[in-house]
């Protein structure tokens, strides 16, 4: 059976639909990282934490940032770019036996439909994967350390059966301010 270019151009495009479906097709995860700040939480409440005397962590949270930790144009200004597939983030911890908020940053990048994301300074990492319109997963695989980059207290969140999956839901955007890095 001979083919036209036409007809083996659809051929070809029919069988790159069906073997690689995920090819041209967004990641879910841009539903909840794209242009605008947007911000996930979790607060976990006594009553539960007494049902899960394991867990370490009473509040836990992850910041996007686009517009103040995006990309530079040649003029040195800070724009979203939706090609650019790696995003800076803030992950923000609460231990159950702390009031303290212990912070650090860094990056994800896409790693089929999750974001593997690394603390920057050799912190670790862990992934997010998109859960449903309003909430993510954050799936502690490794552990990983929070409180900044040579900072004083270093606490880091293992992963174990009681710490390695949290579900968090997207704050209002009023709620993702980002932070004021201008000196006095």
């Amino acid at each position: 059976m001979v083919f036209s270019r036409l007809q083996s151009a659809t051929l070809a495009s029919l069988i790159c639909g069906i073997v690689f479906p995920s090819l041209g097709v967004s990641s879910p995860l841009e539903l909840h990282f794209g242009s605008k700040n947007s911000c996930y939480e979790r607060i976990f409440n006594d009553e539960y934490l007494s049902q899960h005397p394991d867990q370490r962590v009473r509040r836990i949270r992850v910041d996007h940032f686009p517009k103040t930790f995006g990309t530079y144009d040649a003029n040195g200004n800070i724009y979203f770019d939706p090609a650019n597939p790696e995003l800076y983030f803030i992950v923000s911890v609460v231990f159950q036996d702390s009031n303290l908020v212990l912070s650090d940053g860094g990056f994800c990048r896409p790693e089929g439909q999750t974001y593997h994301c690394r603390i920057e300074c050799d912190g670790g990492g862990f992934f997010l994967k998109d859960r449903d319109a309003n909430s993510i997963l954050l799936i502690n695989d490794k552990g990983f350390r929070v409180s900044g980059c040579g900072g004083s207290l270093v606490r880091t969140l293992n992963s174990d059966p009681a710490n390695n999956i949290f579900r968090l839901y997207r704050l209002p955007e009023v709620a993702c301010v980002p932070p004021d890095f201008k000196s006095d």
